[in-house]
């Protein structure tokens, strides 16, 4: 499970958490103390040895004088590591924690280095890895170790660390980022219209990493590359877009859906859509609207989920096996007509409050009389894994502080 090598000796990590030594023992440091058990973390140090508990404890073993014994108070300890004749443990609050013999300042840790979410002890340096993957070293200020206390520019995305006891140190560039849920985001708008072009942009969050080579699918057999990119959909339906960025050693991908809705028929004879509003009562807003959608004849509204967008007030629906839904918001039903081909989507929704949304579509809280304000209501309808979209012109008028009613 894991191994580290000492001056003359080495310990291992078994399996079952129990440690394996061996190699020179003359001080005692391939002595493993017996009932030694539930370890995560080894470290060897020249002549001693160190393991990590899964409660949190440090035990050790060798040439082990007073400076080289964990301090009584070291709790809550995620990793360790061991030098020539020195030690550092790192807590689970991304602290580090040092003791030893230090004739040189080997165990004075600098002010500012949390947190870190790994360590590595050498003869005189030090190194952490830093939340973001970029590595922090430092030790006394020795000629021999000033360039191991300079890591090289632009290492990122580090995995693993080791300081050697002389003159170089070691790193693992993680082909993944290693702090805890690193994702990609995608921006661009999750409806767009037939014929619009909709523009998407990347970013990574949870990591100071920024991809290079970036790669789209947007779901309809088109594709691009670029950490920008533009498509225009031809055809209305709901798609997947499928992201993927790299810098080329880490890669992180994600997928957004895209709905690209279908004409919704709110212009035509037969079609209803007008809506109530009470300034001086919260929760006492309503809608109402008869619409039709081509869902083709084959369609079945049988446990159908629908919900239903009116100028950004939306409610939800679950339909039963005959087509109607109900909630406390209000009541939907589908039914096809065989003569139009179409499908009528009957909404009554009360009990809403939805005066901030619809106030940004020109239905506001003052005094509209005669002439009547027109205004353009936007209505989108999704059946299942169908999405349309219409707009509807309507007439609305209002009392100061009262009522509202737009149709």
């Amino acid at each position: 499970m894991a191994v580290s090598a000492g001056g003359e000796h080495a310990v291992g990590l078994r399996t079952n958490g129990t440690v394996i030594a061996w190699g020179n023992g003359s001080s005692g440091q391939t002595n493993v103390p017996a009932g030694l058990n539930n370890v995560v973390a080894i470290a060897a140090g020249y002549d001693y040895s160190l393991a990590l508990r899964e409660d949190g404890s440090v035990a050790g073993w060798g040439v082990y004088p007073e400076q080289l014994k964990p301090p009584v108070s070291l709790t809550n300890v995620i990793g360790i590591a061991a030098g020539d004749f020195y030690n550092l443990a790192l807590r689970d609050d991304g602290k580090v924690v040092a003791w030893g013999f230090s004739p040189n300042g080997q165990t004075n840790v600098p002010p500012g280095l949390a947190p870190l979410v790994a360590i590595a002890a050498g003869k005189t340096c030090n190194l952490g890895i830093k939340p973001d993957g970029s590595v922090a070293a430092w030790g006394p200020a020795f000629t021999d170790n000033l360039e191991l206390r300079v890591p090289p520019a632009g290492l990122v995305g580090v995995e693993a660390v080791a300081a050697g006891r002389r003159r170089h140190n070691l790193a693992i560039i993680g082909r993944t980022p290693i702090v805890p849920n690193p994702y990609a985001l995608v921006a661009g708008r999750p409806v767009v219209l037939v014929g619009t072009t909709n523009e998407f942009a990347s970013s990574i969050l949870g990591f100071e990493w920024a991809p290079n080579d970036c790669s789209w699918d947007f779901g309809d057999g088109e594709a691009a590359t670029g950490c920008t990119a533009s498509h225009v959909y031809t055809q209305c339906g709901s798609y997947v877009v499928s992201y993927s960025g790299t810098d080329g050693v880490a890669t992180l991908s994600t997928n957004v859906t895209v709905l690209v809705p279908c004409e919704l028929n709110v212009t035509n004879r037969g079609t209803r859509v007008q809506s109530r509003l009470n300034f001086a009562k919260t929760g006492l807003d309503s809608f109402s609207l008869t619409v039709f959608a081509d869902l083709g004849a084959g369609f079945s509204a049988s446990n159908q989920n629908v919900t239903v967008n009116f100028a950004d007030a939306e409610v939800a629906f679950q339909l039963d096996p005959r087509g109607n839904g109900r909630t406390k918001s209000g009541t939907c039903s589908l039914r096809y007509n065989r003569v139009s081909g179409l499908w009528t989507l009957t909404v009554n929704c009360r009990l809403g409050t939805w005066l901030s949304q619809w106030a940004q579509f020109g239905m506001t809280n003052e005094t509209v009389g005669r002439p009547n304000r027109k205004i353009r209501a936007p209505v989108v309808v999704l059946v299942g894994n169908n999405v349309f979209a219409g707009e509807r012109t309507l007439s609305y008028s209002s009392t100061l502080g009262r009522t509202g009613i737009a149709r």
